[in-house]
């Protein structure tokens, strides 16, 4: 009897350990049980039917866990009952199907209880547990080269902003050669009921987009951060997943953590952070990937900003993000939300003490500075980012084996327009020639650029990089200062380059050519004219 009753102690024990870790892993929510197939849908009705057969070793996610199907393309995963996402990373070889506004189907998200979020508490629960949901794959033929297009901080806070988006940059990128498309995030500027306008005007470049959550993107009515996503999930799915093409492996984070403290306006109280349950997801994804592979992170606020340190502008825990990835050898990270571009290679300034490239681009945004300054013959603002003097735009990612290239595009200009000279313009006066210097903003340019200037006929020179204010930006925020917001800030960046000017030029016209070639080995040169009197 004492055997026994030890034995019934042991069992309680271990079932009590056992109700404790699935707790822990699971948020401390009754866990159930999901299964299905992940199958190729031959007939494209998202229908698993007679005759079309699962997919093996395709990887389904639950959010914590990663797990591939068997040889049936069988998956079996556990799930919180109150509240739980699953979906499925796209192997090369395969597509997501799309719905009518070209966004990828490759989840399933279960709520039971009604939203607490206004917005939403409408919206039908799903009440019972699903049991099983199965995943149509599209069979594809994909090439080890294609181009990504990046776009960051649309962020249209109204319909004619949403009109700007749509002549500015969508109406260029109609009937693009990319692949695909992903938004870093911010989205919107606040009024999320513009999601449904924009995703129809995004959808008419006619490519796949995936999508990255923004601090603008949230649900300001959320009592704490599991809720703060509502709305961006309802349209896009889940904040963090990926996805495979090729020998590249895209992984969306979601860097943007409200933080649940009283007395704080909620929409303000924001950091930069990754948080435990995705690390965890991260290191159970990364087992499956081999290191010979790019990773691409996609985020909204960036690892790290040179151009500040604050909180709101860093990912604070990004040393337990680099914990993770310090043996891999193929890196790239992606950002937005500093309407600035950032083209630089993190080291030990940020915590990056592995020795091996990486390589984070904090993207210029598509709205530039807020969609603000002044209308061109369009009736579209000349949205430069007074930040950095970059024109606003995107970027367009050149992807080929597991190496990769990038160039800045400013919204409506020639592609090949990557420099601006910012002085000398115009008419000099004469004895102000000796304190003139030659600058230039290098948009996309970094300490791996090379940068080389000539006046008239004299020999060429190279310029120096130097952090500093872009004299554009600041004279065009002059001229115009009633038509910025008084909050749009307006700082030193690195992209700038700087010589002076030859000593002897003689009053009359004369010539500056600058050749600037990025750390692709590409070329771009700009010209300009100005007087001296």
């Amino acid at each position: 009897m004492k055997k026994i009753i030890i034995h019934l102690i042991f069992m309680a024990v271990l079932l009590a350990s056992i109700i404790i870790c699935s707790l822990k892993v699971y948020g401390g929510n009754k866990t159930g049980d999901i299964s299905g197939t992940v199958f190729e849908d031959t007939n494209r009705n998202l229908q698993l039917d007679p005759g079309e057969k699962g997919i093996s070793g395709i990887l389904v996610s639950n959010r914590h866990e990663v797990v591939r199907t068997d040889t049936g393309g069988q998956y079996h995963l556990q799930f919180d009952e109150d509240e739980s996402v699953v979906f499925v990373i796209k192997p090369p070889g395969f597509s997501f199907p799309l719905n009518k506004n070209n966004l990828p189907l490759f989840y399933y998200m279960h709520n039971p209880e009604n939203s607490p979020v206004k917005d939403h508490r409408e919206m039908q629960p799903a009440r019972e547990s699903p049991g099983m949901v199965n995943f149509p794959l599209y069979r594809t033929v994909e090439k080890d080269s294609f181009n990504v297009i990046i776009l960051a901080d649309p962020q249209p806070r109204d319909h004619e902003e949403l009109g700007y988006v749509r002549d500015d940059i969508v109406a260029e990128l109609a009937g693009t050669g990319a692949l695909f498309g992903i938004t870093l995030g911010d989205i919107m500027f606040d009024d999320l009921s513009l999601y449904g306008r924009y995703n129809e005007i995004i959808s008419k470049i006619e490519i796949p987009f995936y999508n990255v959550p923004g601090n603008h993107d949230a649900d300001y009515d959320a009592l704490a951060n599991k809720h703060s996503l509502e709305t961006y999930k309802h349209w896009y799915g889940p904040d963090y997943y990926a996805f495979e093409y090729g020998k590249i492996n895209f992984i969306v984070l979601n860097t943007v953590h409200w933080m649940d403290e009283p007395g704080i306006i909620y929409h303000r109280s924001y950091e930069g952070k990754v948080g435990e349950d995705q690390l965890q997801w991260l290191k159970n994804y990364l087992q499956f990937v081999p290191p010979d592979e790019l990773i691409v992170l996609c985020m909204h606020i960036p690892l790290y900003s040179y151009s500040s340190d604050i909180y709101q502008e860093n990912v604070v825990d990004r040393n337990k993000l680099f914990n993770i990835l310090q043996d891999r050898s193929h890196l790239l990270a992606l950002a937005g939300h500093l309407h600035t571009l950032e083209n630089n290679y993190l080291d030990e300034t940020a915590g990056w003490t592995s020795g091996i490239p990486f390589h984070q681009v904090s993207c210029a945004a598509v709205c530039g500075s807020w969609w603000r300054g002044p209308k061109d013959e369009r009736g579209i603002p000349a949205a430069v980012q007074l930040s950095d003097g970059t024109p606003n735009g995107y970027h367009v990612f050149h992807f080929e084996g597991n190496n990769y290239s990038q160039r800045f595009k400013a919204a409506g200009k020639d592609e090949n327009y990557q420099i601006r000279i910012s002085a000398p313009r115009g008419i000099i006066s004469k004895n102000k020639t000796n304190d003139l210097m030659i600058t230039i903003n290098f948009f996309n340019g970094n300490d791996k650029s090379v940068v080389v200037c000539q006046t008239d006929n004299n020999e060429p020179v190279q310029m120096r990089m130097t952090t500093m204010k872009d004299p554009y930006a600041e004279q065009l925020f002059h001229d115009y200062t009633d038509l910025y917001d008084d909050w749009i800030g307006r700082g030193p960046t690195r992209h700038m380059w700087v010589t002076a000017l030859p000593a002897d030029l003689e009053p009359g016209v004369h010539k500056i050519v600058v050749s600037a070639t990025d750390e692709y080995g590409i070329n771009y040169k700009q010209s300009t004219i100005f007087e001296i009197f």
